[in-house]
């Protein structure tokens, strides 16, 4: 069996696009999403939509930017002006977008799911299976790779950091995929990785595509947000 793990598409169709083609090239039986979905960029409805339509193929969970989509209108306004001014409009703009079984579905996300997969236990999270917002990077302390220990999948697959990661520890196997929508490690593209569950080989996958209608976006809607352009170039 072959598994896609995507994580943290945040809103950005145009990535999402150009890693699905790849995935379904890839012949990959089962897509995993480790939340993020929404916010930064603007397409979320459309990003919901197209992972809808691969019905019971993919498993997904809630991330950080989910949860938060979740209580938005209920914040005060400049509660709402804090998260524009470091997320930029992206939240905003996926509360007008997203039809009602669209939010419906991402908040009926769960924020972790055990699965078994072809002999293979794997744990699905967003931040660290203890903490959703909690963020697991390659040089984090041993202590935090230790509690990892306490969790009785092999495999755990998160998101959060948007740096891609393989990290053997003890008897884990952490992943990280990186981002689809925003990677964080100056590659450019789209981030994503393919795990061929039998052997346990995991590969980590780097997907072109035109940032160029993206940053436009980003022109138009947050001109006063440069890191959400830059970050796309770097």
């Amino acid at each position: 069996m072959k598994v896609a793990l995507l994580a943290d598409i945040h809103g950005n169709i145009e990535a999402l696009r150009a890693v699905l083609a790849q995935v379904n090239s890839s012949e990959a039986d089962k897509i995993l999403i480790a939340g993020d979905f929404v916010g930064y960029y603007y397409h979320p409805h459309e990003v919901i939509e197209t992972i809808c339509r691969l019905g019971s193929r993919v498993e997904a969970i809630k991330g950080n930017h989910d949860a938060l989509l979740e209580d938005f209108n209920e914040y005060d306004p400049g509660e709402k002006e804090n998260i524009r001014s470091k997320y930029g409009s992206g939240e905003e703009i996926a509360i007008r977008a997203m039809a009602g079984e669209q939010k419906q579905w991402l908040c009926s996300l769960k924020e972790q799911k055990s699965l078994y997969l072809d002999g293979r236990t794997a744990l699905l999270c967003h931040g660290a299976p203890w903490n959703n917002s909690f963020y697991v990077y390659p040089d984090s302390d041993e202590h935090i790779f230790d509690k990892m220990g306490g969790y009785e999948e092999e495999f755990i697959v998160m998101g959060h950091t948007h740096y891609p990661m393989i990290k053997k520890w003890k008897e884990k196997t952490l992943i990280n995929p990186g981002s689809v929508g925003q990677p964080r490690n100056s590659q450019g593209g789209a981030c994503w990785a393919l795990w061929d569950v039998v052997s346990g080989k995991v590969e980590l996958k780097n997907t072109g595509y035109d940032v160029g209608p993206v940053i436009r976006e980003v022109k138009k809607h947050d001109p006063d947000v440069p890191y959400l352009q830059m970050v796309l170039t770097r």
